[in-house]
């Protein structure tokens, strides 16, 4: 779970959400780039990964805001690191 927040209005027409599952090295476990049109003010995401090796693990998110096909705002947030 990762959360981010904009400071754009709410004019937005779509967000390019990027996520990583990133372990504790940085090594990338799984990448999921989706385009998602916000509703009210919120947008969701969601996907599954089965870890096959025990550790610790976090999510980096990068949310391009967009206004018509124009790039208003990047986003990028961490999550807090989980152990598995």
């Amino acid at each position: 779970y990762t959360k981010a927040s904009s400071s754009t209005s709410t004019s937005v027409t779509k967000i390019v959400a990027t996520i990583r599952l990133l372990n504790s090295k940085g090594t990338v476990v799984k990448t999921k780039t989706d385009t998602i049109k916000p509703i009210n003010g919120i947008s969701k995401i969601s996907d599954s990964k089965k870890l096959t090796s025990r550790g610790s693990y976090y999510v980096k998110t990068t949310l391009k805001v967009y206004k018509g096909t124009t790039l208003v705002e990047t986003i990028t947030s961490k999550s807090k690191t989980e152990s598995y």
